[in-house]
C-alpha cells in the first residue's frame, strides 16, 4: 500500500510566489513547484518545510504576518468557491473541513451537535508541531468565516499550545484559548440548519494520486523510478509491483510528471519549442519530439498550434 501524504501545491506556490516578489531566493529543490497547478498535489510537508527555510533566509520576525495579503489574493479564491453563502457559517465550515480532508492528508475532523459544528485538528507533541498550520485555520477562519457571523462570539477558537509557542506571532490571534491540547473551531449553528450525511462522508484520496504527487515533489532533472521509490520510501521492485496492480509502472508515471513540467514551460515561454527543450535538458530538438509526441499524443508544433486556435 502506497501511504505517502499529500496536499495541493497551492500552499507551498504562495510561498515561492512571495519570496520571487520579494527578491528572495527560492531553494532548487522547490523551483520546479512554481509550474504545477495549483491543485496538483505535492508532499504534505513542502509547505512547512518552505516556510522555515524562507523564514530564515529572510530574516524578517515578522515573515508569515507579511504573507497574508498573498494569502488573501491566492488562498481566498481558491477555497471561497466551495462555500455556498445561502447557508449558514456553521454548514459552510462543514463544507470547508469536508474539503480539506478530500484533498489534503490533514488529521482533521468534524463534531456535529444540536448546537454547533467543530473542525478539530488533531496536533502532537509540541516539539513535533508546526506553528504554520494552526496559523492557516486561524487566517482561514478570520478572513472566509467571521464575516458570516451575526455575533463575534458565534465563534470560538481553541488554539493547542501556549503562547509561548506561536512566538512573535502571537499578536495575530484575537479572542482565542490556549493550551488545549488540539487547534479547533467552533461556529453555532442558525436556527433551522440541517446537516445532510453526504456532508460527513470523506472520499479518500486514491494511491494513484499519492504517486503522481510524489513524482510532482521531485525536481524536473531529478525524476527517476530511484528518486521516486526514495520520496515514497519503498524499495524500486516494491513500487513496481504496488503499480502494476494500479494498471500503471513507473516510467508512466516519470513521463507523465515530465511532459506536464514540460508544456508549463511551453506555455511560459509562448510556444518557444527550441527554448523549451533546451530548458528542459534535452540536446537535440528530435529526441525532445519523439518524446513529447510519445507522451502528449501531439507533436510540440501541433500541440502549440492546438493552444492557439483554441484560444
Amino acid at each position: 500500500m502506497i501511504k505517502f501524504k499529500c496536499r495541493p501545491a497551492l500552499h507551498t506556490k504562495i510561498v515561492i510566489e512571495y519570496c520571487d516578489s520579494k527578491g528572495i531566493s527560492v531553494p532548487d529543490e522547490y523551483q520546479h513547484i512554481r509550474l504545477l497547478s495549483d491543485d496538483d498535489k505535492i508532499n504534505y510537508y513542502s509547505i512547512n518545510n518552505i516556510l522555515y527555510e524562507m523564514e530564515a533566509m529572510d530574516n524578517n520576525p515578522y515573515f508569515f504576518a507579511d504573507l497574508e495579503h498573498v494569502f488573501r489574493e491566492r488562498l481566498i479564491p481558491f477555497t471561497i468557491k466551495i462555500l455556498d453563502f445561502n447557508k449558514s457559517a456553521a454548514l459552510n465550515l462543514l463544507d470547508f473541513t469536508h474539503y480539506y480532508r478530500s484533498i489534503s492528508d490533514l488529521a482533521w475532523s468534524s463534531i456535529v451537535s444540536k448546537t454547533s459544528v467543530t473542525l478539530v485538528a488533531k496536533r502532537g507533541p509540541e516539539q513535533l508541531a508546526s506553528k504554520y498550520d494552526d496559523l492557516f485555520i486561524y487566517f482561514c477562519m478570520i478572513e472566509i468565516f467571521k464575516p458570516l457571523l451575526e455575533k463575534s462570539d458565534d465563534m470560538l477558537i481553541r488554539l493547542p499550545y501556549g503562547r509561548d509557542f506561536y512566538s512573535k506571532y502571537i499578536n495575530m490571534f484575537e479572542q482565542v484559548e490556549f493550551n488545549k491540547d488540539h487547534f479547533s473551531v467552533t461556529i453555532n449553528k442558525d436556527e433551522g440548519d440541517i446537516v445532510e450525511d453526504k456532508q460527513l462522508v470523506v472520499e479518500n484520496i486514491s494511491e494513484l494520486e499519492r504517486v503522481n504527487a510524489a513524482a510532482n515533489s521531485i525536481p524536473y532533472h531529478s525524476l527517476s523510478l530511484a528518486a521516486l521509490s526514495q520520496v515514497i520510501n519503498m524499495t524500486p521492485r516494491s513500487l513496481q509491483r504496488e503499480l502494476k496492480l494500479l494498471d500503471t509502472n513507473p516510467q508512466s508515471i516519470i513521463n507523465d510528471a515530465k511532459i506536464n513540467h514540460i508544456i508549463s514551460r511551453l506555455l511560459i515561454n509562448k510556444g518557444n519549442i527550441k527554448l523549451t527543450a533546451y530548458e528542459c535538458g534535452f540536446t537535440d530538438m528530435s529526441t525532445f519530439s519523439r518524446f513529447f509526441s510519445k507522451v502528449a499524443g501531439l507533436s510540440p508544433k501541433a500541440f502549440c498550434n492546438a493552444k492557439i486556435s483554441a484560444s
